[in-house]
């Protein structure tokens, strides 16, 4: 080994010293720059918001059909309902607040 190398905590392969991959297993060897991690925080904003739009438009479209039952039209309300109070906590969040909400609009209007 020369010395001016070292050895991946993984594989244990010899990498250099500025190295920012292992050659052998492909594990990061440094951390991240702040550059890097803006970066990865960029684009994984980006990737919830395309699946936030995706989600906003399937609810457009079931709500299109759901709405013009008074069912659905409960339904949806006690959603959105469901889904605000889970944006103000955290451990229920959104999805599962909307879920419930939905589930109480349903109960509400058929039991």
């Amino acid at each position: 080994m020369n010395e001016t190398n070292l050895l991946c905590a993984h594989c244990r392969a010899e990498v250099g010293r500025t190295d920012k991959y292992c050659h052998e297993c492909g594990i990061r060897l440094i951390a991240p720059t702040a550059a890097e991690k803006r970066k990865e925080a960029a684009r994984h904003a980006g990737a919830v918001a395309v699946e936030a739009g995706k989600a906003a438009a399937q609810g457009a479209r079931l709500a299109a059909r759901g709405l013009k039952t008074e069912t659905g039209r409960s339904v949806a309300a006690c959603a959105v309902l469901g889904a605000a109070a889970g944006s103000v906590v955290p451990l229920v969040g959104t999805g599962l607040g909307a879920t419930l909400g939905a589930a109480v609009g349903f109960a509400r209007k058929k039991f």
